[in-house]
């Protein structure tokens, strides 16, 4: 299961859908949130397992 995918197939489906642009940029931040997460990790993305502080230590890091 791609989620990545289906988050954009999602977005593409949706009545007012959002500019190509805008689902691109969604899909490269997401993408680079996943790849950071299977690194720091060593598993594959799981977004059950994404928390608060996960998302902290992200954002920690994309400041550096």
């Amino acid at each position: 299961m791609n989620l990545l995918q289906n988050f954009v197939n999602f977005l593409e489906d949706q009545k007012d859908k959002p500019s190509f642009l805008t689902i691109k940029n969604y899909k490269a931040d997401i993408g680079q949130f996943i790849n950071w997460f299977e690194k720091e990790f060593d598993s594959p993305f799981d977004p059950s397992k994404t928390t608060l502080q996960i998302l902290e230590q992200y954002k920690k890091v994309q400041k550096e």
